[in-house]
């Protein structure tokens, strides 16, 4: 694995622990129980492709880098000052929707940082492209 894949599949494999923990924590500000269910799921599956990055790197002999305790820390505390004045399961479908546009850009970004990535690589990028498109479509289609 090159340099360039191996920086790619890092920052692919933080953004979906990021992911996970933002959508753990809105869980929290909802009423409704189907929003709730979208939220537990939606984190789960950034858990599970999170989880397979790293093995992937792992794989390849490299160590995985997980997403320090003072980002995750830092990261939940902007939520929970976010969502402090919401009101309604709509309002935090919009924030969901809100956040997966700032991932969609770090993810597009990363693309044009590392392009001699390997297809490996890209590969879990695309793969977690979609799930940041697939989470905010939903998020809108349902909720927003």
């Amino acid at each position: 694995m090159n340099e360039q894949s191996y920086e790619l599949m890092v920052n692919c494999a933080k953004g979906a622990v990021m992911g996970k923990n933002a959508l753990n924590s809105m869980a929290n500000y909802v009423s409704g129980e189907e929003a709730k269910q979208f939220l537990l799921k939606a984190a789960a599956e950034h858990e599970a492709i999170g989880k397979k990055i790293n093995e992937a790197i792992e794989a390849e002999n490299r160590e995985p880098q997980p997403l320090s305790k003072m980002a995750v820390w830092f990261a939940e505390q902007g939520i929970k000052l976010k969502f402090y004045d919401i009101r309604n399961d709509g309002e935090v479908m919009t924030s969901v929707a809100s956040a997966c546009d700032k991932a969609l850009r770090s993810l597009d970004k990363y693309a044009r940082e590392y392009p001699a990535a390997e297809p490996e690589a890209k590969k879990w990028l695309d793969k977690i492209t979609l799930l940041q498109r697939s989470t905010k479509k939903k998020s809108l289609q349902y909720f927003g």
